[in-house]
């Protein structure tokens, strides 16, 4: 603070899904006011879904114990004033129309570190899961410039889905056309349907959470849309060539997702398009076969979902059902379409993906600093791993005619690795590293 005097804001993170569960604060707000200064703080939790702020910050996001909660989301309150207490859980609208923006400039400097990222770990194809104008925009520029070395597809997000009923679907029908280049696909739309099984409780369930208190009246956490207005919406997209990216977490929101689609199917016919379902790690039993049958893909991201202190939080929140996560061996054997993501950088510090492929294999923590084991019967082998990172991975891009796999006229996109992952053990796999990546058969990254 004393280093940037004239910064008004301080964003940073992360705090731990259970940090107030373990930590006792009378008002999280004070708590940061004491060490804050002038400045307006607003800090992120593990998942990427909670904010907490300070005074200043929620002085300067007009949040007051007037304002209504948002859709899907709750301002937390002093139980004694109504005040806002400084955790805001789902309430990205509000955190973004008041913390400062980054420039073009700026996005199109992280632009060019991610693609760099990627070409380390052996990435050649990527999707941003929620990308901005700006984000499409830093892109595109960077592929007319100087061209890309990878592939990027765009899941389109606008601001206005916060009131889905005001979404522009022509803002995504242009963004499109104005941002496709040879490398650049912005053919997919992202949507978010409710939050996280954490102790924030903010994931669409099925059945109830633990109560947090005595007496509690049971709790199955909020979706940010009605299953009317998803189905509606998804039907439009689908109608105009867009493939839908759901953030869907609990198995409640996981149903709604596949009746989405099951409603677009029957409103256009069948478009060909594979919606996907993303962090679908709840799945009723009942809904698993419906993947398949629908052409919906399931969407997870192996880098978070093993034990962990974000699993411990799950627990927390829902009992011995929080460890029935993230069924990858029963989605396999049903034939459903598969796709496997990082979180980066929402939740986790890079996109390594050898990390996620490992915990598919073994379903532990890669970097063995906790122990145990995640629902060990949903473990799949390391050549169905290798399969959803690569040949399903572009075929979610829509580019599996292009790259995904080695064959005659694919483009040369390929790797090279210090070992042969089949000959090591399994706990190995996320120590793997890179020695060369080509991309469309020029070196983009050479080990040093």
């Amino acid at each position: 603070m004393a280093a940037q005097p004239e910064s008004e804001w301080i964003q940073g993170g992360q705090w731990t899904s259970d940090f107030f569960v373990n930590h006792s604060l009378e008002s999280p707000r004070k708590w940061l006011d004491k060490v804050s200064g002038d400045k307006a703080v607003i800090l992120t939790d593990d998942t990427g879904h909670n904010h907490w702020a300070n005074s200043r910050a929620l002085q300067l996001m007009g949040i007051d114990s007037s304002t209504a909660d948002p859709a899907g989301g709750k301002i937390g309150r002093d139980v004694s004033t109504g005040e806002p207490n400084g955790i805001l859980e789902e309430a990205f609208s509000l955190v973004e129309l008041a913390t400062p923006a980054w420039t073009l400039e700026q996005y199109i400097r992280g632009a060019a570190y991610a693609v760099d990222q990627a070409n380390r770990y052996g990435v050649t194809g990527m999707k941003d899961a929620s990308a901005s104008a700006l984000e499409a925009e830093a892109f595109y520029k960077i592929d007319q410039d100087r061209g890309l070395t990878v592939h990027v597809a765009l899941a389109l997000y606008s601001e206005s889905q916060d009131n889905i009923n005001a979404l522009n679907m022509d803002e995504f029908v242009e963004l499109r056309n104005q941002f496709r280049s040879a490398h650049v696909h912005p053919d997919f739309v992202k949507l978010f349907l409710d939050g996280v099984p954490t102790a924030s409780r903010t994931a669409a369930m099925l059945a109830p959470y633990l109560p947090t208190h005595e007496g509690e009246e049971d709790y199955y956490g909020p979706m940010h849309l009605e299953p009317e207005q998803l189905a509606s919406t998804v039907a439009q997209l689908d109608k105009l060539g867009f493939t839908v990216k759901i953030h869907a977490a609990g198995d409640r929101s996981v149903r709604a997702a596949l009746d989405a689609i099951e409603y677009a199917r029957k409103t256009n016919g069948d478009s060909g398009l594979r919606h996907e379902l993303a962090h679908a790690g709840y799945i009723d039993e009942r809904d698993i076969p419906r993947f398949a049958a629908l052409n919906a893909v399931a969407d997870f991201s192996p880098y978070i979902w093993f034990p962990s202190p974000i699993m411990d939080s799950i627990k927390g929140a829902l009992g011995e059902r929080g460890q029935y996560y993230w069924p990858t061996r029963d989605l396999i054997d049903s034939n459903a379409p598969m796709l496997a993501g990082s979180d980066w950088p929402s939740a986790v510090p890079d996109m390594n993906p050898w990390r996620g492929m490992e915990a598919l294999v073994t379903r532990r923590d890669p970097q063995g600093d906790y122990p145990g084991v995640l629902w060990e019967e949903q473990a799949i082998s390391l050549e169905e791993a290798v399969k959803i990172y690569t040949f399903d991975g572009a075929r979610a891009l829509k580019l599996d005619s292009v790259t995904g796999s080695v064959a005659v006229g694919k483009s040369a996109d390929l790797i090279v690795l210090q070992d042969n992952i089949f000959e090591i053990p399994a706990s190995r796999i996320s120590d793997t590293r890179v020695s060369m990546t080509f991309f469309e058969g020029e070196l983009v990254y050479s080990a040093p």
